[in-house]
This record gives structure tokens, sequence and C-alpha cells, in this order.
């Protein structure tokens, strides 16, 4: 009977040991997860900050992009309109010539 009593003090000595580790494996674990889960959120936000400094990048050159291209467009557009009123200044004589010949008909 002694015998069967220490056994089954034993076990329970033994069974409290595995509890107590049981509970220190846990908050380990717990612990452990905590920091996975903060070396995440980390590790996504830089993820987005690096997207949105990339999109920034890429909004900036095109932008300059589109404003060289106006540049271009708008001095080309001004070359045009002074070599059309060169062109018309030009043939000026030839139209009042012609104008003075309808008149004439009249």
């Amino acid at each position: 009977m002694d015998d069967r009593d220490r056994t089954i003090a034993k076990d329970l000595e033994a069974a409290k040991g595995l509890s107590g580790n049981s509970e220190e494996l846990k908050a380990k674990a717990e612990e452990n997860l905590s920091k996975a889960k903060s070396e995440a959120a980390a590790i996504r936000q830089k993820a987005v900050e690096e997207a949105k400094a990339s999109a920034a990048q890429k909004v900036e050159a095109k932008q300059a992009e589109l404003d060289k291209a106006y540049t271009e467009f708008a001095e080309k557009l001004a070359e045009e309109k002074e070599n059309l009123k060169n062109e018309l200044l030009s043939q000026m004589p030839l139209f009042k010539e012609s104008l003075k010949a309808k008149f004439s008909k009249l």
C-alpha cells in the first residue's frame, strides 16, 4: 500500500512538473508568435512604403516626360503659327490683287 501511495505521489509530482513545463513552453510559444507577428507587420509596412516610393518615382518620371512632350508640342505649335502667319503675309499682295480683280468685275 505504501509503495502504491509513493508511486501515486511520484506520478502526481511528475505530472505537476510536466504541467509547469508545458505552461513555460506555451508562454514561449506565445512570445515567439507575438514576435513573428510584429516582424511580419514591420516587413509588410516596409514593403508598402517601398511600393509607394516606387510608384511616386514612376509618377514623377511620367509627369516630367509629359511636361517635356507638352513643352515640345507648344514650341512646335508656336513655330507653325509663325510660319503660317509669315506665309499668309507673303501671299497678302496676291490676295489684294485677287480682290481688286473681283471688285473690278463687279
